[in-house]
């Protein structure tokens, strides 16, 4: 019989079951401009999200459709629009 393995997005078994995704976006980090508005790529959930709010310690509140998230700018890429 067949047993599904069950893993958490961005859990430590995750990365041993999923195929390398390529690099999206331009890494961040403090003195990059980030405001509410800017779109980003979260690579641990592996989709765009819209930064809702910096917040006073410089962490950033994305939301990833209805998924709304504490992040620290490490934990995000910079995505720009196409041209």
């Amino acid at each position: 019989m067949w047993t599904p393995i069950l893993t958490a997005i961005g859990g430590e078994l995750s990365e041993l079951i999923d195929k390398p995704q390529p690099s999206r976006g331009e890494s961040v980090d403090e003195d990059t401009p980030i405001t509410k508005g800017t779109r980003v790529w979260v690579p641990r959930l592996r989709a765009e999200a819209e930064v809702l709010s910096v917040q006073g310690d410089g962490q950033l509140r994305v939301a990833a459709g209805s998924l709304k998230l504490t992040l620290a700018r490490s934990e995000i890429r910079l995505v720009h629009p196409e041209a």
